[in-house]
């Protein structure tokens, strides 16, 4: 016994000093201060442009994104809802249902089609610009939708 008395503290010390391996893990971005890039899209979006075309300023069309992955928007003068995933600076659209008013102007009737056909189940890519205050939807069906955050 007393022969393994000394072999037992030295595996014991030695045990005790090997440093042990530690998983190697990305540090968190949103602990370290910076948000991930997708996170500053959930916002709500104010429509201002279709192809490059400006909307009239008193249009008040939105995108509401705030609470993904529920997200609803107004193009034209009814409520759309949907539910949307964001990967890799795509947002992923699915199924969409809206309240069925009758539009009493022709704009809104055409945008709330446009929009629906653009992007309905639709993996529609998208970038932010201006410090993330620019948020534009590349449709694919060619068309580009630009919003300003609120």
């Amino acid at each position: 016994m007393r022969t393994l008395s000394p072999l037992l503290i030295v595996f014991t010390l030695a045990a005790c000093t090997a440093p042990a391996k530690q998983p190697s893990t990305p540090p968190d971005p949103i602990a370290n201060g910076a948000e991930p890039a997708h996170a500053a899209v959930k916002a709500q979006w104010r429509l201002t442009a279709i192809d490059g075309k400006p909307l009239p300023a008193a249009a008040r069309y939105y995108l509401d994104l705030s609470e993904l992955p529920r997200a609803r928007a107004k193009i034209g003068c009814n409520n759309t809802y949907f539910n949307a995933r964001i990967a890799r600076n795509t947002l992923n659209i699915g199924t969409m249902t809206s309240t069925l008013m009758a539009c009493t102007d022709k704009l809104s009737n055409q945008l709330e089609s446009a929009f629906a056909q653009a992007v309905q189940e639709q993996k529609v890519p998208y970038r932010l610009q201006q410090q993330s205050k620019t948020l534009i939807l590349n449709a694919p069906n060619g068309s580009v939708w630009t919003f300003e955050r609120f």
